[in-house]
């Protein structure tokens, strides 16, 4: 085990980063701010890296610049914002030179109490990345196209669900022109709109074919795709949510990891289950809830976790049975993903489907792989 000299904070802005460095007893050896890059960064530090620890708030700024340190040869831990933002709060005045000396503190009174941000693979970074711009068109799209169906209906005016742009665009087109023969001209309104939402769609087109080449390329992905319900996205976002399986010594860790898990409220004799913690990343769980709710509707499928989701449905309601699943769901992706297996129905579980198990259960076994849960 290296022996700490000192400890480094560093807090992470967009342009300029702010740098405490401590020594054992917690005297300042030395403050400063430098240029939001590693090179920058490296020349504000001592030269000798044996016994010096750096840490660093996780942000967007904090990845590469991680990645950068350690690639120089210091030993960087990424700090989990949460937490250390309930240390910092502990100071009067906020300020960057004094959040550089609370996260050199929370390093020198035991960083080990703080949970430590995995950083991901650079391939995993861009996916994810392109993942999220995708999420955001989306979200974008759908609030432009409500506030357009609105002002129709408004004016006497419906359009149908639209499944791409062509067509949203053709129909939107017809409904101004049928609205105008009734003395009411949408035309100014609507169509400078139509043409960015058109756009939107059309790059959310381009976006989706190279996730899907990428997902039906890669091995790992395109085996977490025999899952039934488990599509290019899903299977991508949670291929670069997890990036590295191995972190997660039991499968069932994946649940909470996610979110997916109940929140435990205990006190003395009082034990209560809440609703799920929705503390892992949000896309990703919602990924696998619609991934869930495709797997439910699939008629056709007959394989355990299906039968064992509707069996929930019918006790504990759609909403909880999708939630259950979907915890389930990546269990049974991390179980593929470690054993290098294809999903089989057919298969019998190593680790049988307790239909009888409450909803909120927090272990989910591996339903359909046939290594250890």
């Amino acid at each position: 085990m290296t022996r700490r000299a000192s400890w480094v904070g560093i807090d992470a802005g967009a342009d300029v980063v702010a740098i405490c460095i401590l020594d054992a007893a917690g005297s300042i050896l030395r403050e400063g701010s430098a240029h939001a890059s590693a090179s920058a960064i490296e020349e504000a530090l001592p030269k000798t890296k044996k016994g010096l620890l750096v840490g660093i708030e996780a942000g967007g700024t904090a990845i590469h610049l991680t990645r950068g340190l350690r690639q120089a040869g210091y030993d960087v831990r990424v700090l989990e914002t949460r937490h250390v933002h309930a240390f910092l709060e502990l100071r009067q005045n906020k300020s960057d030179r004094n959040d550089a000396r609370g996260i050199a503190d929370v390093l020198r009174l035991g960083w080990q109490a703080v949970p430590e941000v995995f950083v991901k693979s650079e391939r995993s970074q861009r996916l994810r990345s392109e993942l999220v711009l995708r999420q955001r068109l989306m979200q974008q799209r759908i609030a432009t196209e409500s506030a357009m169906r609105g002002i129709l209906r408004s004016n006497g005016g419906n359009i149908t669900r639209a499944w791409s742009g062509a067509h949203l665009e053709k129909t939107v087109i017809a409904e101004i022109e049928r609205l105008r023969a009734t003395g009411v001209d949408l035309g100014e309104v609507l169509l400078p709109t139509l043409e960015v939402v058109v756009m939107v769609r059309r790059t959310l087109e381009t976006i989706t074919r190279r996730l899907a080449r990428v997902a039906r390329d890669d091995e790992v992905c395109s085996r977490l795709m025999t899952v039934p319900g488990v599509g290019c996205i899903s299977a991508l976002s949670f291929y670069t949510a997890i990036d590295e399986p191995s972190r997660f010594i039991r499968n069932e860790d994946v649940g909470p990891y996610l979110g997916l898990a109940p929140k435990l409220n205990q006190s003395g004799q009082s034990s209560r289950m809440g609703h799920i913690s929705k503390r892992g990343n949000q896309m990703t769980r919602s990924h696998l809830v619609s991934a869930a709710k495709v797997l439910m509707q699939l008629s056709k499928q007959d394989n355990t976790l299906r039968r064992w989701a509707l069996a929930l449905k019918e006790r504990a309601g759609p909403s909880k049975a999708r939630v259950a699943l979907a915890r389930r769901l990546a269990v049974v992706l991390l179980a593929i993903w470690k054993s290098g297996q294809r999903f089989d129905p057919q298969r019998i579980p190593t680790c049988p489907l307790a239909i009888g198990a409450e909803a909120h259960s927090t272990a989910p076994a591996s339903v359909t792989v046939a290594d250890k849960c």
